[in-house]
């Protein structure tokens, strides 16, 4: 009776951890390395995001470029050749630039729904946002004004030291050549470590099961 009730703990562990991971793994994309997406226009004008990101001729969700100087036509195939904490080819040089935290900041809230200021569908929203992730990202030198500085100042007073489960799909073409930075959710290291406890958990559970049988 004892060996039971022991098991049912363990399985109820094992759920209340399932429990935990299944939300967090639902806020992270997916979009994997060599995956092939298109990138197709959204609200905003500044020939930055919003984009809207599809993967088998399906909507996955909508992101914001991180380099001025990589273009891309609209349903153009796209392949992801690194998943990774930084852009190449703009800002310092092609060494890569290091996502910035505070742009992480920006992006989680924009895909939460919780970014103060912004107006889902606006053009003048996506303009702004745009405009004030290239100025973190020194692709831009203009003085941000309006809502672009409001995000912004958002932003820094946050205080983010590390960009959580933003990182950035480096895309290319089908000539290989760099296409697009573009920012993207991930399961955060914790939240697989903490589904890799859970599985090795069933496993050892089982065969344990199994060898009783024996």
């Amino acid at each position: 009776m004892l060996k039971i009730m022991g098991n049912r703990k363990f399985l109820t562990t094992i759920t209340i951890i399932g429990l935990m991971v299944i939300p967090l793994i639902s806020h992270a994309d997916n979009i994997n390395i060599n995956d092939v997406i298109s990138l197709y226009d959204g609200p905003g004008n500044t020939g930055g995001g919003e984009f809207k990101v599809f993967k088998g001729g399906a909507y996955q969700f909508d992101s914001f470029c991180l380099e001025r100087t990589e273009y891309f036509y609209f349903g153009q195939p796209l392949t992801v050749a690194g998943i990774s904490d930084r852009a190449f080819n703009g800002g310092v040089g092609p060494g890569g630039d290091s996502l910035d935290p505070m742009t992480a900041y920006l992006y989680t809230q924009f895909r939460s729904g919780t970014l103060s200021g912004y107006t889902y569908g606006s053009a003048a929203s996506a303009d702004a946002l745009q405009y004030a992730i290239w100025y973190i990202e020194d692709e831009l030198t203009t003085p941000l004004t309006g809502l672009a500085s409001v995000f912004y100042n958002n932003a820094s007073t946050a205080g983010w030291t590390d960009i959580g489960n933003v990182q950035v799909l480096n895309l290319v073409n089908s000539n290989g050549g760099r296409a697009q930075d573009q920012l993207v959710l991930v399961p955060e290291p914790a939240t697989l470590l903490l589904l890799g406890s859970g599985l090795i958990g069933f496993g050892i559970f089982g065969r344990k099961r199994f060898r009783r049988k024996k």
